[in-house]
């Protein structure tokens, strides 16, 4: 995260981004006339570079990282291979491209496709030669896995790529894009070279050991495709009183077995190639689930086969991957990782003796890569710190400790001087978690938003003892916000359309108001005075309206009151373009004097394509503004701005997360 040209004067900011580390950055403010560009990342000549604890430089301007980047993703992991050396690890995001780690240390060594918007799945082709990489455009991109350059591209599909496999001998691709056909291109000379149609959408593909058949889950079963023929050859229906739809299936590579799961309860089934005659099965321990989407907590998510065929890996709920002996029957033995992981993508390294895993879940899934070495069943390269998207951030009164919630479900305390991590508290899954340290220091409070359990947590600060926990009966309620003095939190009712106001030394709901628009983003401080949805300040009490901001847009990540309560700051509309727009983003921020009730400026709107903004933050003396926003000067870049709020001059930005910026936050003496 590069500061602009510097000046003397320092303040330091703590930033949070979606990959699983955050940075404590050093800002020097721009000379006097028009704004510089922001620098590159590039450590000036002869100046040797900050590290973090694990030994990886720190961008220009950062202190501290809080987390690691090794095998950290800026977004959700949708696919993963391993070389065909076994020495790197290849895996694509739905925001910053193909990645390329090393294997043994977690390194990233080489990013390409940044300039797609997403990446949807890879597959390798079993010669290690050929990498294909469904992109943004709806294309297939053939590259090479050593150079990563693009040697070839297949035609635009209608959808997004569900499904990649390349055949065993590497001379052909299969491709499933959701719809009702499969289409399997000759890749020497990326012309089509079979269409394979069904009647209904298809879920999955797997070749056959010599590549004569395809496996293809469809609608209520797995229908067996003879290339060579033109025809089905196989159906295997689904269990009559199971209501799953999809079926997925994969030949094992020693050729003779099929391996079949999406089973409501949870079951692993392998069936003779052949004669499609079950041969075994491998059971969920403990009560069944059932679970009739693939992605839901309670089903198995991914199956695999090792390298030569002897041994099955299924992921489980919870951190588990089960590996089971297939000509036996019996399990080898459960792979016991972080819970907070919910692997999905499986990998095994060309040697059979390391698997690559990764998580896509219903909460926008998982960031990090693991890798575990099979011998000794441990993960190689365990480092504390979130694993998922970090949604929250939050500064002590003394500075000295912070603390980030993401979508793992944890909530983790740091040194933000060293980067050394303190604690770990297990909190609530979700979309937005959130966490907040009381402005006295004395609470540590943790709730999850929109699509959470409905659960708030209250630890002591400085011991990290549970205090208490609240839970929303209504499963359509979630808890908006809570002021920075920790005594009164917000919950809304979606089903009866209420926001309830709580206290949270008794637990009890002290009011509650119709939720007509009046949902609120912020408290005060104090707890008496909101922001709601509609832009309006409020009095908590009886909901008097003070003053209204024009366009208020988003969450609570975009409006901020000052620590004394006087001021506020809100992420708004552009006034010239939203009416244009169904969904128009916030591109500009108002300051509001809470106290006289009045708008006092705007500032911020570049006029930038593209441009959205991610989150606010205020200085203790409300004299300083921070944004974090995407910006349309380049795809992806996430730009962290200083602003003054009596002026709306500009500070100084940096630049350099590598996932979007989506919360920040200041210490109270504008130092952290």
């Amino acid at each position: 995260m590069s500061p602009r040209q510097p000046k003397p004067g320092r303040v330091l900011l703590l930033l949070l981004a979606t990959a699983a580390g955050i940075a404590a950055l050093g800002h020097r403010a721009p000379a006097q006339g028009p704004p510089p560009k922001p620098l590159g990342l590039q450590c000036p000549p002869g100046k040797a570079p900050r590290v973090d604890l694990y030994g990886d430089p720190l961008p220009d301007g950062a202190v501290a990282r809080l987390g690691t980047v090794r095998f950290r993703h800026g977004h959700i992991i949708s696919g993963l291979v391993f070389s065909g050396d076994g020495k790197t690890i290849i895996a694509s995001d739905f925001d910053t491209g193909v990645h390329v780690w090393d294997a043994a240390e977690g390194r990233e060594v080489w990013r390409f496709l940044q300039n797609d918007y997403y990446t949807h799945r890879l597959a390798i082709s079993p010669d290690g030669r050929t990498l294909a990489v469904a992109a943004g455009d709806l294309t297939i991109k053939l590259c090479d896995p050593t150079t990563c350059r693009e040697i070839g591209a297949l035609p635009k599909s209608r959808n997004r790529i569900n499904y990649l496999v390349f055949s065993p001998d590497s001379s052909l691709l299969a491709i499933a894009d959701g719809y009702e056909t499969v289409r399997v291109y000759d890749v020497a000379n990326q012309q089509l070279a079979h269409r394979v149609t069904f009647a209904d959408h298809v879920g999955s593909i797997s070749f056959s050991a010599d590549g004569k058949l395809l496996a293809c889950g469809v609608k209520y079963g797995v229908r067996l495709w003879d290339l060579a023929l033109g025809a089905e050859v196989g159906h295997l229906p689904n269990d009559p009183l199971d209501s799953t739809e999809s079926l997925y299936a994969a030949f094992a590579p020693n050729g003779g077995l099929l391996a079949v799961w999406g089973y409501e309860d949870g079951s692993v089934r392998l069936f003779d190639a052949k004669g499609l005659k079950g041969v075994r099965r491998f059971d969920r321990e403990g009560e069944a689930v059932k679970s009739p989407k693939p992605w839901g907590w309670g089903s198995n998510m991914s199956v695999r086969f090792s390298p030569d065929g002897k041994t099955v890996a299924i992921t489980r709920e919870a951190g588990r991957i089960e590996l089971w002996d297939v000509e036996s029957g019996k399990k080898r033995s459960t792979l016991i990782g972080d819970t907070s992981h919910r692997p999905s993508i499986l990998a095994f390294s060309p040697d059979g003796t390391r698997l690559a895993t990764a998580g896509y879940d219903n909460w926008g899934g998982d960031n990090t890569i693991r890798v575990w070495d099979l011998t000794l069943g441990k993960e190689l390269h365990p480092r504390a710190g979130h694993g998922a998207p970090i949604t929250s951030v939050a500064i002590s009164p003394t500075g000295k400790t912070v603390a980030t919630a993401g979508r793992d479900g944890v909530v983790h305390l740091w040194e933000p001087d060293s980067g050394r991590h303190m604690v770990r508290l297990e909190a609530e899954r979700g979309r937005w978690p959130q966490v907040l340290i009381s402005n006295d220091g004395r609470r540590l409070i943790s709730w999850g938003n929109y699509g959470s359990a409905g659960t708030l947590r209250v630890w002591d600060a400085k011991t990290a003892r549970a205090v208490s926990r609240l839970d929303l009966p209504n499963p359509e309620g979630f808890w908006e916000t809570v002021s920075d003095d920790g005594e009164t939190a917000a919950s809304v009712d979606l089903k009866a359309r209420l926001v309830r106001f709580h206290d949270l030394t008794t637990g009890k709901v002290t009011r509650e108001v119709a939720d007509d628009f009046r949902r609120p983003l912020a408290l005060s401080p104090a707890g008496d005075r909101l922001v709601g949805l509609d832009g309006i300040l409020r009095t908590a009490a009886d909901g008097k309206e003070l003053v209204k901001v024009d366009g208020v847009h988003g969450s609570n990540r975009t409006v901020q009151f000052s620590a004394d309560g006087r001021r506020i700051v809100a992420g708004t509309l552009d006034r010239n373009r939203s009416k244009y727009l169904s969904d128009p983003p916030a591109r500009e921020v108002a300051v509001v004097d809470a106290v006289e009730r009045k708008e006092l400026r705007r500032f911020g709107n570049r006029g930038e394509n593209y441009f959205e903004l991610e989150a606010v933050a205020l200085s203790g003396d409300g004299k300083t503004a921070v944004t974090a926003e995407r910006s349309g000067r380049k795809l992806h870049e996430q730009v962290i701005t200083l602003w003054e709020t009596e002026t709306g001059r500009e500070r100084g930005s940096f630049i350099g997360h590598i996932g979007a910026v989506i919360s920040v936050a200041i210490s109270r003496d504008g130092r952290r």
